[in-house]
């Protein structure tokens, strides 16, 4: 992507993928409720387009904050389930949602670091 073209948003990746952007979000938080065919043809959109959800959208549309995210290579390590369940297991006794976020590049970090909001007091 050039630094002339602006990011990709949910609309292209609905329109890419042949879907509502209500379909893109609930792949995005509740992929479980989302035929697995069209959760693959979501889910390769975003990768074509390089979407990266933006967390304070995500906040909103949720209407909660008890979740915490976790930003993590994907998952080819069996280290890295292991120490998720160990991560989803404490923050669900404290009554708090774990959210996933794979990361596969540098790039793909920075988007989702530059998205989260800043948290004043």
């Amino acid at each position: 992507m050039t630094a002339s073209k602006k990011s990709p948003t949910i609309y292209d990746v609905a329109q890419k993928s042949g879907v509502s952007i209500s379909t893109i979000s609930r792949v995005l938080n509740t992929p479980d409720k989302v035929n697995p065919e069209t959760h693959r043809r979501v889910m390769d959109a975003i990768d074509q387009l390089g979407f990266i959800p933006r967390a304070d959208a995500r906040a909103r549309a949720m209407q909660n904050t008890d979740r915490i995210g976790v930003l993590t290579p994907f998952f080819t390590a069996p280290s890295f389930v292991q120490r998720l369940r160990g991560v989803a297991s404490a923050l669900s006794k404290a009554n708090y949602e774990l959210v996933i976020y794979p990361v596969d590049s540098m790039d793909h970090l920075q988007g989702y670091i530059s998205s989260i909001p800043l948290i004043t007091s």
